[in-house]
C-alpha cells in the first residue's frame, strides 16, 4: 500500500509529463486537490513544494515556482556561470572596530571633548557588554 505522499508524488510526475511547458505551483496544487479531494490541502502542498529538491534528476524550477520535468529543458534554463563569479570572502567587521576611530572623531573633529576613551566590550569582565565611548571635557572628571 502507498503512502499520501507516494501517491501525490506520483501523480503530480505524471500531470508534469503530460505538460511540457510546465506547471506553476499553485495550479499544479489545484489540479492535485481535484485528484485527490480527501487529502488535506496542507499535505498537497507539503508534498509538492520541494520535488525539484527531492527530485533533481526528474524535475527542475525552470523559473519561481514554475515546475517542470528534465526532459523538457531547453538551452535557456541552463543558468549560464562564468569563471570569474568567484565570491572574494567580505571582510567582517565588528562594532568594536569602530570604538576608537569615533573617539578619535570626537576630540578631533567635532573638537567636543578634550578627551575621549572607548570603553565598548567586556572591558570591565561583567556579564553585560558595555557599548558606548566616555568622554571627558575637564581630564579630572570622567562622563558617560
Amino acid at each position: 500500500m502507498t503512502t499520501k505522499k507516494e501517491r501525490i508524488t506520483a501523480k503530480a510526475k505524471e500531470m508534469l509529463s503530460a505538460s511540457p511547458a510546465g506547471l506553476r505551483f499553485s495550479k499544479l496544487v489545484k489540479n492535485l486537490q481535484s485528484e485527490f479531494p480527501n487529502d488535506p490541502y496542507g499535505t498537497i502542498t507539503g508534498t509538492v513544494w520541494n520535488l525539484d529538491a527531492r527530485f533533481p534528476d526528474e524535475i527542475y524550477k525552470a523559473s519561481k515556482g514554475l515546475f517542470r520535468l528534465t526532459q523538457f529543458r531547453t538551452e535557456q534554463d541552463v543558468p549560464a556561470v562564468s569563471p570569474q563569479q568567484s565570491e572574494a570572502p567580505v571582510p567582517t567587521i565588528r562594532e568594536p572596530d569602530f570604538y576608537e576611530s569615533f573617539a578619535q572623531y570626537l576630540v578631533g573633529d567635532l573638537e567636543e571633548c578634550t578627551t575621549a576613551i572607548a570603553l565598548g566590550g567586556n572591558k570591565f569582565g561583567s556579564k553585560w557588554a558595555l557599548r558606548t565611548c566616555s568622554v571627558c571635557s575637564d581630564p579630572g572628571k570622567v562622563t558617560s
